[in-house]
């Protein structure tokens, strides 16, 4: 009687021209399969060769075949063969196919939907453990060398150390199956196959109790190397265990603890984080307000940077007019412990007189290019359902002619002026830091861009523009809620050189078609 063969890899997916696959072949019978077993590869046309294989201790019907795809073989080829299975057991003829590929290697770094969790105290299951506070949905979309989306591709997701990844759940795109570490060589991680679109997913669950800092990393065997996440994954705790372990509280310039802070007409403050034990260049300083993590985050280039007030600054609308408020900060340290620390007191007093001034809002286009004012994105309430138009809502329609992950979607620009009165628009030459900030369901996204204003003015002789592009991979695949809110994307920008702020464009985000599939 004839017993099933299964594969790891299944016929019809896709392989990469020149990888090395590992395909995991599965002989269930109810009679013993004998010692004497194996597996051959033939009809291969020398498409396909066997390095070599091996059989399991622990499971005597699972073989692994070390396979090399061919590297001379065209995009879009069949790879076809047959395994001839030597056995006691009568096992039925099995063929192969797979179509090769070529592959855009940065295709593979994952994003995430968010990239800081908190530390669920209770177990933690899908669907909506912990309110979904620890969770994150974790994406790529694999494409060729053309940008064309690859389907039924595996790829190897595993962590900077190899034991990290046993430390968080991962569950498969259904948010209900959960997924296997499998060990290869000396690595952990999991093997997981695009979807017919291109779309790797998955979901990230933290444990009970398991603060943890990870990085992933995604590989082809044979392609490429290990192509890592587009952040870290930060799961942290609202305090440090031990209370005697709190850093000292930040400063702000002017400001002495428990009092009114007052902006006296700027639109910045300048930040002193204290230094503290084990700081390392590459830390991850996050700025809190009353223990909730904000958009402004510090990367620390230079152990300089700590114990003055030269290096960090933040909007003074960031706080809450009249209320009491605490201002702390955490520093993520990849594969040490996070740090937290005390907290700073104050009550932000508003604007003070004179009013400060702000420059300008940055214009937001489509990607359909700068040239167009047809193509601005106007400003609008994510809230506000009744007047949402195509003309103010970042939508599938907007990012459209942005196809690969790193096409731009979206057109950013800052003018600049050589009018010195005119405290409006920063100055020709000035280098400006751009933050675009994302808020929705169930995607956040935080990025800071730099670039510099031309310091010749263009026809007019008084003014010019620089124009920063935003990708598809920050934009994609933010939904709107359940009451039909949109996401909520921002746009503000500070002058490096000056303590002065832009006013925050703020509009509508709903970068999912019609159904469940994102644009």
């Amino acid at each position: 009687m004839s017993s099933p063969v299964s594969l790891s890899v299944p016929y019809g997916s896709s392989v990469i021209i020149g990888q090395r696959l590992n395909l995991n072949v599965t002989l269930t019978s109810d009679v013993k399969i004998s010692d004497n077993t194996y597996i051959q590869i033939i009809n291969a046309d020398n498409k396909v060769t066997l390095l070599d294989s091996s059989r399991s201790d622990e499971d005597s019907g699972l073989f692994t075949l070390f396979l090399e795809i061919s590297p001379d073989i065209n995009d879009g080829d069949s790879i076809n063969f047959g395994l001839y299975i030597s056995s006691n057991v009568s096992f039925p003829n099995t063929t192969v196919m797979y179509t090769g590929r070529t592959l855009k290697n940065d295709s593979l770094t994952l994003s995430y939907d968010k990239n800081a969790l908190e530390v669920p105290t209770q177990p933690n299951y899908p669907p909506s453990g912990n309110e979904g506070k620890s969770r994150t949905r974790v994406m790529a979309t694999v494409r060729d060398e053309q940008g064309n989306p690859i389907p039924k591709v595996f790829v190897f997701i595993s962590s900077l150390n190899p034991k990290d990844i046993e430390k968080v759940n991962l569950y498969q795109s259904d948010n209900k199956t959960k997924i296997g570490i499998e060990k290869n060589i000396n690595d952990e991680g999991i093997f997981l196959s695009t979807d017919w679109h291109g779309n790797l997913v998955f979901y990230i669950y933290a444990k009970e109790l398991q603060p943890i800092s990870l990085e992933f990393y995604t590989r082809i065997f044979g392609i490429t190397n290990e192509i890592p996440a587009d952040s870290a994954l930060n799961i942290v705790n609202d305090k440090p265990e031990n209370p005697n372990d709190y850093l000292a509280a930040p400063g702000i310039e002017g400001y002495d603890n428990g009092g009114e802070l007052t902006n006296h007409g700027q639109t910045n403050f300048l930040i002193d984080i204290p230094p503290y034990p084990g700081a390392q260049k590459g830390d991850m300083i996050k700025i809190r307000i009353n223990n909730v993590s904000t958009i402004y985050e510090y990367p620390l280039l230079q152990l300089s940077e700590l114990g003055n007030y030269s290096s960090f600054s933040m909007p003074y609308f960031a706080f809450t007019v009249g209320a009491v408020s605490t201002f702390s900060y955490v520093v993520f340290r990849q594969g040490r412990d996070t740090l937290y620390s005390r907290s700073l007191t104050l009550t932000y007093t508003g604007e003070s007189w004179p009013k400060p001034v702000y420059y300008d809002k940055c214009v937001v286009y489509s990607s359909f290019g700068v040239n167009d004012p047809n193509n601005i994105i106007e400003e609008a309430d994510p809230k506000d359902c009744e007047h949402a138009t195509s003309h103010n809502t970042v939508n599938c329609k907007a990012i459209s002619k942005s196809h690969d992950l790193d096409d731009p979607a979206l057109f950013v620009q800052i003018t600049g002026t050589n009018d010195i009165t005119d405290k409006t628009k920063p100055p020709l030459g000035s280098m400006v830091d751009l933050t675009l900030h994302i808020k929705s369901n169930p995607r956040t996204v935080i990025k800071t861009y730099s670039k510099q204003i031309p310091s010749v003015a263009g026809p007019d002789g008084q003014t010019t523009t620089t124009t920063i592009n935003i990708a598809r991979k920050f934009v994609r695949d933010c939904h709107e809620f359940k009451d039909c809110t949109a996401g909520r994307i921002e746009f503000s920008y500070q002058v490096r050189s000056e303590n002065t702020h832009s006013q925050t464009w703020i509009g509508r985000i709903d970068t999912a078609s019609t159904g469940e599939d994102d644009c």
